[in-house]
């Protein structure tokens, strides 16, 4: 069963970094919302990056902001996020 998204997401293009099981990975951050954000990776093929793990985001919003976040998706170049508290 897929879980309906109950905020709103604002569409905000940040670089970003995305740290899974101790590797860096570049990204654009494209939406953010209070539960989550959407990712488009750079140069990345996520095919080592998988549903469930656990990662950091880390993101130049007003200031630079730290996530913990786990994979909801990763699909070509896209990896959906969740946040979770730390």
């Amino acid at each position: 069963m897929t879980q309906k998204r109950n905020d709103q997401r604002i569409n905000y293009i940040s670089e970003c970094l995305l740290e899974i099981h101790g590797t860096r990975y570049f990204g654009l951050l494209e939406n953010i919302s209070t539960t989550g954000a959407s990712i488009e990776m750079l140069g990345v093929s996520p095919s080592n990056i998988h549903r469930g793990d656990m990662c950091t985001l880390t993101t130049l919003l007003l200031s630079p902001v730290k996530y913990s976040c786990i994979i909801l998706r990763a699909d070509s170049t896209q990896i959906a996020l969740q946040f979770v508290d730390s």
